[in-house]
């Protein structure tokens, strides 16, 4: 089944046939700091983002969780931010 409509990206601007994906931005935690906060502790990449607590530091990484839609040859998805341990975090980075 072939999807008719077309969607335009909010990010580049450009025009697909495509099923958009639903995509954040920024993680929640993110989101709740100040602006002040954002850039005192806050540090933020596309897909990657840092928050330096002075007890803790949160690392998190953006991903794709993929669906597959029930009688349509097409895929919903969704781009998450994830939390990761410091090696973790730092393992996805190089690699």
């Amino acid at each position: 089944m072939s999807n008719p409509q077309t969607y335009t990206c909010g990010s580049c601007g450009k025009t697909h046939d495509q099923w958009p994906a639903l995509a954040y931005t920024s993680p929640a935690n993110y989101n709740k700091l100040s602006e002040a906060e954002k850039s005192g502790i806050g540090e933020l990449e596309e897909d990657f983002c840092i928050i330096r607590h002075p007890e803790q530091t949160d690392r998190y990484i953006r991903c794709t969780l993929s669906l597959p839609v029930v009688d349509n040859c097409e895929s919903l998805e969704y781009g998450l931010w994830v939390s990761l341990s410091e090696s973790s975090y730092q393992d996805y980075r190089d690699h």
